[in-house]
């Protein structure tokens, strides 16, 4: 059995040993270029997912930074309008203060108008209104008739003052007494 065994394992020499040289020509000529473009490969990948990563990176930083700057514009757009507002609005209440001013002075005016135009109305109604009872008395006379008239010189129509209406009183109690 030995004896087999040798003679076999003789046998299968050559196969093993032609196996063992198509083992380190298949890997010399085969695997290595395999294994050499595969490494190459796997560098550009990884090469390329560190780019990648790293321009993610970047772009990330570029947003923040525009995210950044788009704030400040924003900012000092904000303050601009606001600077723009207020302007508005001082000149807006400056147009109101002086037409309050000049409305004033028209109202005072139109007071002072009012005031002169109502004294000389009541100095010609008084004397018109005097004018035309001294008429009537003198119409009332010409018939015949008694007539009593009571005219206070201080005072237009109707009795305001305390001797003004004590007069008028005491010349209705007369008037009563003699008429009725």
């Amino acid at each position: 059995m030995l004896q087999t065994a040798s003679a076999l394992l003789l046998e299968a020499l050559p196969t093993f040993i032609i196996v063992i040289l198509l083992h380190f020509y298949l890997k010399a000529t085969l695997y290595k270029p395999v294994d050499r473009v595969l490494a190459e490969r796997h560098a550009a990948t990884e090469g390329d997912r560190v780019k990648a990563t790293e321009a993610l990176r970047n772009a990330e930083n570029k947003v923040v930074e525009y995210e950044t700057k788009l704030r400040e514009a924003r900012g000092e757009i904000y303050r601009e309008q606001e600077t723009w507002r207020k302007q508005l609005v001082e000149q807006q209440n400056a147009s109101l203060a002086t037409a309050r001013e000049e409305n004033a002075k028209a109202i005072a005016d139109a007071k002072r108008t009012i005031e002169a135009e109502t004294s000389a109305a009541r100095v010609t109604l008084a004397s018109d209104a005097e004018a035309l009872s001294e008429q009537i008395v003198a119409t009332v006379r010409r018939t015949g008739k008694d007539v009593w008239y009571l005219l206070a010189k201080d005072e237009g129509h109707g009795f305001q003052k305390k001797q003004n209406r004590d007069l008028y009183n005491n010349a209705t109690v007369l008037f009563f007494e003699k008429f009725l």
